[in-house]
């Protein structure tokens, strides 16, 4: 989970690694297996929500890094994207503003055997 920026690549054998800003901090784990792509929103209760990879692939895109600005980079994003999005988990995280959200993510990870 992070709130700047992902740097999503393809692991050997299937799957994606993920790590989030800052990639300095050497005190914590600096990078985990993607389980899921989603976006944020708030109300007053936290929440795991299924989510349309369309309605992801919309903020992704809008989001992501272009890694060369030719037809050639636009593609590759967009081609990386799909298959991010349809290897993993699309979803919403619904927070409040206090601690809540925390154990909402730790259950969805519990469930998927994850932590």
């Amino acid at each position: 989970l992070a709130d700047e920026l992902v740097a999503v690549w393809p692991e050997g054998g299937g799957g994606w690694r993920a790590a989030g800003t800052p990639w300095n901090v050497l005190s914590r784990a600096t990078e985990a297996a993607l389980v899921a792509v989603g976006t944020l929103a708030w109300d007053v209760d936290s929440r795991w929500e299924a989510q349309g990879a369309g309605d992801v692939a919309r903020v992704l895109l809008l989001n992501a890094l272009l890694p060369e600005p030719t037809v050639a980079g636009r593609a590759a994003l967009v081609g990386a994207a799909g298959r991010v999005l349809s290897s993993v988990e699309t979803a919403r995280l619904v927070f409040a503003r206090d601690a809540s959200a925390a154990a909402v993510v730790r259950a969805r990870l519990d469930a998927d055997g994850r932590t």
